[in-house]
């Protein structure tokens, strides 16, 4: 304890480390972030130069928050980093940005996990606990697993909209893409361990033994349950299979090797994993890795644009009234021609991967998807008007709706969607040059119209 300080009857109580013996509920944690250290601090100038905040019930929220509203801004505007290469800021602050998604889907991940009641214990071996099941047991077993059915019913909706809203993003990568299949299959995989306990099983079997009426509905959120969880596993394990091909793309930081080197090797993994990329290039999952990988790719020069060290980033992208030296013009023209290379080569690594993976695939769902969905549908028709017609004579109106797992995706012939981002910008790109182009010449003209003075007419 390095201070005590008494305020309002409460004490203050500064601590190197936390001590083992405090509890944190019982506490409010503050936090005190300063950029400098290497002067002394006076009083006056505590509101400008530190940073405080309250460490809240989620510790990684608060620090997520931390990161994104204190330190990346800080870390961008920074201009002195010593002996550090551009190269090496520009990891940096790639690297920063990752945690910072990471952290924050991560932290919406715990969040959304799916915590089951516990089943109800019940003493003995399965077939005592058939002999001796009483009523009020049954009825709190199909209480239980409708509860069970709609927790999980739910979660499977959401994480299906999810997946859809997640493809259209962006702004989001393939790391994040691998993360996000990883986090789905944890959570489903903490779903199937709670049903997998002794006393889950027990009820499932005494609610089957009774001819329960909620058996059915249950046997349709299983099979979706563990659909979900196949899927997450397959694509998860695919993504990982192709991660040492797309992590150099996501940590490189200059457009030339990107197109010389890392590229092409990631064309020759799609060939390796030929029988499993055409699989994906027909459920529509390869089109979402590789409009993920565009958009890596448009970070990548933006990224270069901003922080290229030979011109100054500040003269050109901001909001001066002066105009840019000519030699800067011709380095950011550079640039932007490079960003228009690496777009016009993923354009033909593109089109030689559709001719490796063979016909044209137009259909995004698989005929069996489609068959254990149209199932499902009449499963739940036939639920539905079993409850109608039993609804007087058992007093529940309940019912649980099911959502199966439905493919989603992007046809990889669909360069609007894949290229999109990319699109748009080595179009605002091109306009950039063709601004640039009528700057020079309009500035060679005035100076070859120098003399026309002489003649009465002004420049």
């Amino acid at each position: 304890v390095n201070t005590e300080v008494e305020v309002c009857e409460r004490q203050l109580t500064v601590h190197v480390s936390l001590p083992p013996d405090v509890k944190l509920k019982d506490h409010i944690l503050l936090y005190f972030f300063r950029l400098c250290t290497n002067t002394r601090l006076d009083v006056d100038e505590i509101p400008s130069n530190v940073f405080a905040g309250v460490v809240q019930d989620s510790a990684a929220q608060s620090f997520t928050t931390f990161l994104c509203e204190v330190v990346t801004p800080i870390l961008k505007a920074k201009t002195d980093w010593g002996y550090c290469t551009n190269d090496q800021v520009v990891q940096l602050l790639s690297a920063v940005d990752r945690c910072v998604t990471t952290l924050g889907d991560n932290t919406s991940a715990m969040g959304s996990r799916v915590v089951l009641e516990p089943a109800p214990a019940h003493q003995g071996s399965i077939t005592l606990r058939l002999e001796s099941a009483t009523p009020e047991y049954i009825t709190e077993c199909e209480r239980l697993i409708v509860e069970w059915c709609t927790s999980i019913d739910v979660f499977l909706t959401d994480a299906f909209e999810e997946s859809r809203v997640h493809m259209l993003e962006s702004s989001t990568g393939p790391m994040l893409e691998i993360e996000r299949w990883r986090r789905r299959r944890h959570l489903l995989q903490s779903i199937i361990e709670q049903l997998k306990t002794k006393d889950s099983k027990a009820m499932l079997t005494t609610l089957i033994a009774h001819k329960s009426r909620y058996i059915k509905k249950w046997r349709a959120i299983d099979i979706a349950l563990t659909d979900s969880l196949n899927e997450a596993k397959d694509k998860h394990k695919y993504l990982e299979s192709m991660k040492r091909h797309l992590e150099p793309i996501c940590e490189e930081t200059r457009i030339s090797e990107i197109i010389k080197t890392w590229l092409p090797q990631l064309n020759m993994g799609f060939k390796q994993w030929e029988s499993a990329s055409r699989h994906y290039a027909k459920q529509g999952f390869l089109g979402v890795v590789l409009s993920k990988l565009a958009n890596q790719l448009v970070s990548l020069c933006k990224m270069t644009l901003l922080t290229n060290p030979d011109y100054d980033s500040n003269m050109v992208w901001g909001r001066g009234v002066e105009l840019p030296a000519k030699g800067t013009l011709d380095n950011l023209v550079d640039t932007l021609t490079e960003c228009i290379s690496l777009h016009k080569y993923y354009k033909e690594c593109l089109k030689t991967l559709r001719e490796m993976l063979g016909p044209r695939h137009t259909s995004i769902q698989n005929s069996s998807t489609r068959r254990r969905e149209s199932s499902m549908s009449r499963s739940d028709s036939k639920d539905s008007n079993l409850h109608e017609r039993k609804r007087d004579r058992r007093g529940t109106n309940s019912q649980v709706s099911v959502y199966g797992t439905t493919n989603y995706g992007i046809s990889i012939y669909d360069d609007m969607s894949i290229l999109g981002s990319l699109d748009r910008m080595i179009e605002r790109a091109k306009h950039i040059i063709e601004v640039i182009n009528v700057l020079n010449n309009l500035d060679a003209l005035s100076k070859s119209v120098a003399d026309v003075a002489r003649c009465g007419v002004s420049p």
